[in-house]
Order: structure tokens, then sequence, then C-alpha cells
């Protein structure tokens, strides 16, 4: 080789280079030069080298020992990333900095000698180095950390007064909490007192401190800053101990198992029934006055008149300002952080109010109003005199066990409208991690018990919409008492969407008539009014009993529609995998939409033999197909039998979390797929499936005939799983 100037990815990806010695005169070895070259395992540098640019032997797998030139005075950030099997490295005298994560992932390379006069930085290799100079091992000094307050706090912790009466150099102790599904560091004094979170975005650089097991504590100094910021000051060696408040972890702790039935007072109830309600979110103004003095009540006008702007600001407002303050769930969630499982609720009929959609009756009721919410009935939970969960007496179709129990639970109670119902709070629920403005739901059990009071409380339906018309001042309310009247008379339900309401509607009958409770709102003479319904069908309608036995799970659950696909191209989505990294998700924003990337098959990939990499044209990292999704398609590109003609970013989101200095990235890629359409039809489904697309072969002799791919049965761990799929796909498919 005689070329002596590169400039830069030249060898990049080059997979079967396995040695090479550049001639004297080469100056530079320029980024990424030799980046992702598997098989390299010998290279020699000539002394003329004095620049080595960052990521110059990124993942050269098989580089066992390199000598740096003399001359060459730092090694860059990322040099030598992930050179896995990298033993020995000479460094010569002129190198005077190695930087920040040079050789990060290097896990063999156990011992390195540097020159006396070389600077490195504390990550500049793995924790698993040993550094020698002159022979002496040197053993770092413990590092001292500075960490700030999250902007999280607990609500009703009145952490303004616990942070005045702080003072230089006061130890508190910080120990580890999930607090909503997230875990976090929580600071409090030696008295007990909540102080707040430590900043998740340092403690996250942090690996000792990010992995600290719940329950365990380790003390901290305070320290002010310059402008009067509080920090909290501890050392890389601080010592672990137990918490001396483990009860304030169990409490904050919403991941945990459902609290156990048999662990609830259950047995004397007539019947009892497990239902997941929302947490109380005011939509209307009508919801946030009752919460607010139900609040005010329990605790102070002050506490109730406490609005929070965001998680660490609040202010005081009074019960006559606007009321949209209150439109969030500040006052539920204060209650639900401080409220064990297995703690018993009240249980009333009530009403809260529901938004309405764009396509419904209410929306045009409202006049087109965005913010237009109705009411409807729903079983209320109060902790301390306080609502703080609902469950409403409409059907939700994304969760349609919850919305039969609940319909179950009313008839039965309305059958035995005596009966005195008692709940117990079960679990919190909710996607993770959680986010701000998120509703978490909570499971109860709801026990039904013997009683001698008809519970006749008065639902305000104000503004509730009939296709009678509005609601006058004089029918505002609707008593429990004839709404259980209205369902005691039934003899079978039937919940059926409708495209005339807002929700839902529910259809009551018995023998002599039918009833309807249009968008899950009292209506009891329908039969003028049946002109605006399709009858629903006859096998939507259940009794009691099958609704008990929950028969509606299997009738009448159609199965997601499958297409059948013979034009020999197909295209789906993927949402790419891994794109957190710091360096992919650099390279991610950095793509514009429509912009082609390449899906690269890594069969030696020491992670997953499936696996399919998302790089872009010039060969940067952004992420990797599912490995769920890839291994149904990296063992047909392998066979052959389908071959990827095009990849592209579909989409790039990136939206606020609770990390506001680091917003979720996600990153969509697009894929187009080809084969033989003589020999081979797809079905996909209509909605995303475990498996992304079924490939099926044609039989030869009846081309109308399809039958299974032999790939699959070659591989049996996927096998089985598209066995199960193949019988019941052709069951119920349409022919494009």
């Amino acid at each position: 080789m005689n070329c002596k100037k590169f400039s830069g990815w030249d060898f990049a990806g080059w997979g079967l280079l396995q040695e090479i010695d550049l001639p004297q005169g080469v100056k530079k070895i320029p980024e990424r030069m030799f980046a992702w070259c598997m098989s390299l395992s010998r290279i020699i540098l000539p002394n003329s080298v004095k620049v080595i640019d960052k990521n110059a032997f990124e993942e050269c797998n098989e580089l066992t020992e390199i000598a740096i030139p003399e001359g060459v005075e730092e090694i860059k950030e990322d040099t030598f990333l992930k050179c896995i099997n990298l033993q020995k490295i000479v460094i010569p005298n002129s190198v005077k900095t190695i930087k920040k994560n040079a050789f990060k992932g290097c896990k063999k390379l156990l011992r390195v000698d540097l020159p006396e006069t070389t600077k490195y930085d504390k990550k500049s290799f793995p924790n698993t180095t040993k550094i020698f100079v002159n022979g002496i091992e040197q053993i770092p000094a413990p590092e001292e950390f500075r960490v700030k307050l999250s902007s999280i706090v607990l609500r009703d912790a009145d952490v303004k007064e616990t942070r005045e009466k702080l003072v230089e150099g006061q130890t508190i102790e910080v120990h580890s909490v999930i607090h909503r599904f997230t875990p976090r560091l929580e600071a409090m004094t030696k008295e007990g007192e909540h102080i707040g979170f430590l900043a998740t975005t340092v403690i996250q650089k942090l690996p000792r401190f990010k992995k600290i097991p719940e329950g365990q504590a380790f003390d901290a100094v305070v320290k002010f800053g310059s402008n009067g910021k509080i920090e909290f000051v501890f050392m890389e060696n601080a010592e672990f101990y137990p918490t001396a408040f483990p009860e304030q972890g169990a409490r904050l702790n919403w991941k945990r198992e459902n609290y156990a039935a048999d662990q609830l007072p259950l047995n004397e109830a007539d019947f009892d029934v497990a239902l997941t309600a929302y947490t109380y979110r005011p939509a209307h103004d009508a919801d946030s006055i009752e919460q607010y003095k139900e609040y005010e009540k329990a605790f102070s006008q002050e506490q109730a008149d406490r609005v929070y702007i965001d998680d660490e600001r609040w202010q005081y407002t009074t019960y006559t300002d606007e009321l949209s303050t209150f439109r969030n769930q500040d006052m539920s969630l204060t209650m639900l952080e401080h409220i064990p499982l297995g703690t018993e609720f009240q249980v009333k009929m009530g009403t809260v109010y529901l938004q309405v959609g764009n396509n419904s009756w209410g929306y045009g009721h409202a006049g087109g109003s965005e913010d237009y919410g109705y009411p409807v009935p729903a079983f209320l939970l109060y902790h301390q005199g306080v609502r703080v969960a609902n469950v409403p007496l409409v059907f939700d179709s994304h969760n349609r066990q919850n919305s039969y129990n609940a319909f179950l639970a009313f008839w039965k109670w309305s059958k035995q409208p005596t009966l005195k119902p008692r709940a117990w709070l079960c679990n919190i629920i909710n996607s993770e991690p959680y986010e701000y403005g998120e509703a978490p739901k909570c499971l109860f059990s709801i026990g039904f018990f013997p009683g001698n009071i008809v519970s006749d409380e008065q639902l305000d339906m104000k503004d509730a919409i009939t296709y009678c018309g509005e609601c006058d001042e004089k029918n505002r309310y609707l008593s429990t008492k004839k709404l259980m009247e209205f369902f005691a008379k039934a003899e079978e339900i039937n919940l059926s969407l409708s495209g005339k309401s807002a929700e839902s509607s529910v259809w009551l009958k018995n023998a002599n008539n039918i009833y309807t409770l249009p968008a899950g709102l009292y209506q009891d003479e329908p039969a003028e009014y049946t002109e605006l319904y399709k009858e629903p069908s006859q096998e939507k309608w259940y009794t009691l009993r099958q609704l008990e036995q929950r028969v509606y799970e299997k009738r009448g659950e159609s199965q997601t529609k499958y297409l059948l696909d013979t034009s020999g191209r197909f295209s789906t989505y993927f949402i790419a995998a891994g794109t957190h990294l710091e360096e992919r998700r650099k390279v991610c924003l950095e793509r514009t939409n429509r912009e082609e990337v390449e899906v690269i098959r890594e069969r030696e990939n020491a992670y997953d033999p499936n696996a399919l990499a998302i790089k872009t044209v010039k060969g940067e990292m952004c992420g990797y197909i599912p490995a769920e999704k890839a291994k149904w398609i990296s063992c047909l590109l392998d066979a052959g039998i389908i071959q990827l003609e095009k990849s592209y970013v579909a989409e790039i989101m990136e939206w606020e979390n609770m990390e506001p200095q680091k917003p979720t990235l996600q990153l969509e890629i697009g894929c187009d797929f080809c084969w033989d359409e003589k020999k081979f039809a797809v079905l996909s489904g209509r909605k995303e499936q475990p498996i992304p697309f079924v490939l099926m072969k044609k039989d030869p002799e009846n081309p109308d005939k399809l039958i299974p791919l032999e790939i699959y049965q070659k591989t049996p761990e996927l096998f089985t799983e598209y066995e199960e799929f193949y019988h019941e796909l052709l069951d119920d498919t349409e022919v494009l």
C-alpha cells in the first residue's frame, strides 16, 4: 500500500480485512477509518502517525494488541470503543492525554502501563483495567459527587419549610425508593422529613448509586451552591446501610404485586368484583368543585388552595379563581402517595364527567366545544371523604371485561338494593415509566355486604345529553334508586357501540320491553327513538348468569382480520430498538423523514444471531429491528426467499418524559420486501401482530391452496408459534 493520506471511513465495515501494514508517511488515522473491521487482528502503525482520530478502531473485535507510535499526543474519545479482545497496548511517552471512553468496552484489557506525564480520565478505561506508572499500580482516590435536587417532590410535603431549616454541613439520609413507577433516590432529614429527590439525570451517570437496592441508604452532606441552590455531597465509596425509614419505600412503591384477595374480609359479602378504576381527574368545573370541597373539609382550605404549576412549583389560589387549575390529578395523586395497599375505601354512586369525542352527538350539543364533558353515573371511591378514583358506568371498548364487570356489579346490586358496598385498594397500575399527565389506574376489590338502607344519592345530570333535548333545571337530578329500578327490571344486557352517542349504548330488556341508556346516560322511554338505532344483534345479549360466567369473552369476539397479499411485495414498519444509547441517539436525530437507511444482517452478532442492524448509508449505527420481529425475517432473508428492496426513515418522534434533559426518542423504519409472487403469498394483520407478516407457499398443483413454509419447520422455536397462526389465519382472511 502506497497511499499516505486517508479521508476517514476508508476501511470502515470491511469484514474480511484481517491484517494491514500502513506505510511510512501516513500522518493521520482519520475518524472511523477501521471501524467495524470485525476480522482485523493485526495492524502496524508507522512512526509517521501523529494523530489518531476518535472511533478509529471502533468494534475491531479480533484486534488483540497494538502499539501507538511515538509522536501521537492524544488518544481521543471512543478510539478503541468495544474492541472486546484487545489485551495489550503500548503507549509511548509522547501521549499526554487519554480522553474519556477511549477504551470503553475493552473488557480483556486488564493492565495498562502509562508514562508519568500522561493524564487520563476516570472513564478512559473499563473498571476492570489496572493502571500502572513505573510499575506501581495507581489506586484512584474516591470521587466526590455533588448532586442537585430534582423538580419532583411529594405533593403534600411542605418541602419549602423543610429546606429552609437545612444548614451547611448537615448530614441527611438518601435512600432508594420507587416513586410512581420510577426508581428514585429520596433525600430525608435524619428526623424523617421529606426534602425531595436527587436529580435523576445525574444519578443515571453513577452506576453504583443507580443500582442501589431498594431499602438501602447512604449519608450525604448538605451544601449550598453559589446561587443558593441546595446540593448534596457524597463520596464514591459511600457505605450503604438499611434505611431508617423502610415504611417510606413500601408506601411509595407502586410497582407491587396485587394485594391478595384472601387478605380481605370478603367472606361475609353476598358477592364481590374486581374493578379497574381511573384516578379521579376532573374534566369539568362541577367535578373540580366537588373534589375541592371534599379536600378542604378533610384537610384544610390552605391545602385545597395549593395548586401545582409543575411538580416542584405551586401557588395558592382561591375557590373563586379559575377552576381549570384543578383539572388535573394533583389532589388524587397526593392522596394515593400516602395510601398503602389493602386500605379500605368508601364506595358511593355519583356523577363524573367524561370528555365527548368530536364525532358524537355530545360534540354538536355543546356547540362544537373542544372542552365539553358530559356526566355519567359512576362508582366513586373515597378515602378520608375525598373522591380519589372512579369507575364510569359506560362501556369501554378498550377494556371490555372491566366494563362488563362494572355493569354486572351494578345489576346485581340493583337486585338487592339494600346491600352495602365496601372497597379495598389492591394495586396501582400504570404503563412504565410514569409520565406526567398520564392517569394511573387503581385495582379495587369491591364487596357487597348485607345492609338495610337503599342507596339514594342524587346524580347531577344537568349537562347530560339525551335524545329528548337538554335536561332542564327541574330534571337535572337522577336518583340512584331510580337508576337501580331501571337495571333491576332487566333480564338481559347488551353493550353496543353507537355512532349516535359519545361512548356507547347500554341495552336492557325483559320479556316486555327494551330499554336503553344511550352514552351511559339515563333514558327510560326509548321506543319513539328506536329509528336512531339498529336493533342490537341477538348474539350480543347476555343474561346475568352468562355475565358471571364471562361468556362474552367467547361469544361475539371476532378475530383480527388478516389480508392475503399475492402481489409479491409488502411494506411494513418497525420501531427501532436500542436508540436510547447516546451515540446512536445523536445519529438518529440527524436523520430526516424518507431518508434511506440500510438494514444489515449481522449473523455473527454475539447477542442475537438473528440481528438486523439499522445503519445510515455511511455506516453509522442507528439501532436494530426489534429481536421478536427480526427472528421471523432473518430466516427468510438467509434462505433467499425474500429480499429487502428498500428501507427508510418513516418518522422520528421525540417527546418529554420525567427527564426533560433527555427526551424519549422513537425512530420508525419502513421496509419494503419482495419475493416470487408465483411461489409465495403473505398474510398480514390489519393491526400489529407478534409476527410482522406470515409468508406461505403456494401449492404447485393447486395455486389457490396455501401450505406452510418449510423454512419455519426447520426452525423449531418458530414453527410452534407459526403453526398456531397458520390454522386460524386461513379461516379468517380476505383476499386482495
